[in-house]
């Protein structure tokens, strides 16, 4: 029998669905994807079930037949401003004098022992290290002697409401969801080295209505945010400054998005200093021939600035 997976990304502009086998070696091999463009989120957030229904429905469908299988149940990333992340702290006393997998499940549990509201979920328990005794920085605890255990975790959580919006898309559209999984943490199983999660790495997912921020050191998640910035803010900035429709200020946007992700953190050389010219060339529908040159980066900076700030201030 094939071990079939199917991923979901529902996403403010579009949602992506891509369906995978797993091998025998361990591999995952793809079998097809599609896209669909979607307008029923809003930074994240569903606002629209039918609108958002049908981008599913789209994209399942161009998934399906791009793969030559049936979709039935699908893993669905999750994201938006509602998504908290929190770092707990739990002790318990190890019973036996030796570190048994019932005493990390329940210091774990010890650690996770936070006042959650009753409108939000859990989605993930991320163990961050364990210590045993006096010693610190212990990763896999099992074996180990000693008569403490400590654990510090982190907990990613979830408006219930969210979910439970989503879940109906989803199954209007035909499809069971089998797991929600923050999509940041998806992405760094896809972009990041195990070297980048040790020494330490910020990964900044910039979608359409939110920019999605996850933080690795030594090997483990340490911090998560999502802001409610975008793309198309950068895109709506661009059209309105310059006076281009949002087709053209999208081209260019994701042009000088990049630079000016670099600038506002500081990692280009020379960051921040001078301004770089592109020239943009009118389309009939937005100011008609000819040739306009535009200053982008200090606005394309000062937006992918404001989501900098907005973190770390």
């Amino acid at each position: 029998m094939r071990n079939l997976l199917t991923g979901l990304d529902v996403g403010t502009s579009k949602v992506c669905a891509i369906v995978g086998e797993s091998l025998p070696d361990g591999q995952l091999a793809t079998l097809g994807f599609g896209v669909a463009p979607c307008t029923g989120l809003r930074k994240g957030v569903v606002v629209n079930i039918e609108a958002t229904v049908e981008a599913i429905k789209a994209a399942v469908e161009e998934a399906e037949k791009t793969s030559g299988v049936r979709v039935g149940s699908v893993v669905v990333g999750v994201a938006g401003p509602h998504i908290r992340g929190l770092n707990s702290h739990g002790i318990v006393a190890v019973r036996g004098g030796e570190v048994s997998s019932r005493d990390v499940d329940r210091v774990i549990d010890a650690a996770r022992a936070v006042a959650i509201p009753l409108d939000r979920q859990v989605l993930h328990i991320l163990p961050q290290q364990f210590a045993v005794d006096e010693q610190e920085g212990v990763r896999e605890p099992y074996g180990m002697a000693g008569v403490r255990l400590e654990a510090r975790i982190h907990i990613i959580t979830a408006a219930q409401s969210y979910g439970q919006n989503l879940t109906k898309c989803c199954e209007r559209a035909g499809v069971t969801p089998s797991e929600m999984v923050f999509q940041p943490l998806a992405s760094a199983d896809a972009a990041l080295f195990p070297e980048e999660r040790e020494l330490g790495v910020a990964l900044i997912d910039v979608g359409g209505g939110t920019t999605d921020i996850i933080v690795f050191h030594g090997g483990a998640v340490m911090h998560t945010a999502v802001l409610p910035i975008g793309g198309n803010h950068l895109t709506s900035d661009i059209a309105a400054g310059y006076a281009l429709g949002q087709a053209v200020a999208g081209v260019f946007a994701a042009r000088a998005g990049s630079d000016g992700l670099k600038a506002a953190t500081g990692t280009a050389p020379g960051a921040g200093q001078g301004r770089e010219a592109v020239a943009l060339c009118g389309a009939a529908t937005d100011r008609g021939p000819g040739r306009k040159s535009v200053w982008l980066r200090t606005a394309v900076s000062g937006r992918t600035g404001e989501c900098v700030q907005r973190r770390w201030r």
